[in-house]
């Protein structure tokens, strides 16, 4: 197997519409930008409905200058709220959906191999 960045590791960025309990889960390598904000956009692009407000945690990866920089020039017309700190119901959709798809496909472990996203993303759907 071939390892890239020692120390880092695939992350599974989820989205759930609350209305419709529609998921999506988007593998990225670390909680880089790049990845995050191709995940978000997409997310929207992808989804079969008009995405109007996304609701993050408040983990750096959601609540920094390239994430705002990326919605106030590529999606100017989706509001961003993110969750109160400290309060886990915030997330609950999200914190479900991370137990029941993520660590189901794929275990607690961490994946040291970037090489995996491409696959992981085929068997996400993404």
């Amino acid at each position: 197997m071939r390892r890239i960045d020692a120390g880092s590791f695939v992350w599974t960025v989820t989205m759930t519409d609350v209305a419709t309990h529609r998921t999506e889960l988007w593998a990225v390598w670390n909680k880089g930008a790049a990845g995050v904000c191709g995940a978000v956009a997409g997310y929207v692009s992808d989804a079969p409905f008009e995405v109007t407000m996304l609701n993050s945690d408040n983990g750096g990866e959601f609540i920094n200058a390239h994430i705002k920089r990326h919605f106030s020039q590529y999606l100017p017309a989706v509001v961003r709220t993110r969750s109160r700190s400290y309060r886990k119901n915030d997330n609950a959709h999200v914190e479900q959906k991370n137990s029941v798809q993520v660590r189901a496909r794929y275990g607690h472990g961490r994946i040291g191999d970037g090489a995996m996203i491409p696959l992981m993303n085929r068997i996400n759907g993404a």
